[in-house]
């Protein structure tokens, strides 16, 4: 049996201005003090299988969630997919627009998923 496996660790994603706790930036030496911004791909990926551009009936809501939840409990830092799964996660990423820059590793890593050969569970 064969299964695809993602990537999903976490990864800088970008920075942002650091902030104190009255919610000001801080400043370091007369210059801003920045912070890493990182993101959580499996995050996202519950969003992009859950998103509402995607304009789900009631049984294609019922299947993205069983797909959602088997992206929140995978641990470590790879989610190994059936490969019917990894299909419809690929089809759900094609039918959300608007990424941002930020996604960019998130897609490939999607995109450049490896195919590993799986022992089913008993």
């Amino acid at each position: 049996m064969m299964a695809m496996r993602i990537n999903v660790k976490a990864y800088q994603a970008g920075t942002e201005p650091a902030q104190d706790a009255d919610g000001q930036t801080m400043i370091v030496d007369g210059r801003p003090l920045t912070r890493a911004v990182m993101l959580d791909p499996r995050e996202v990926l519950v969003n992009l299988v859950l998103h509402p551009q995607r304009q789900l009936t009631g049984a294609e809501m019922y299947e993205a969630h069983k797909l959602a939840a088997k992206i929140e409990a995978a641990e470590g830092e790879s989610l190994l997919l059936s490969v019917e799964d990894y299909q419809a996660l690929r089809r759900a990423m094609e039918q959300v627009r608007g990424y941002v820059p930020a996604h960019r590793e998130l897609v490939r890593r999607v995109w450049e998923a490896a195919e590993t050969p799986v022992t089913p569970k008993e």
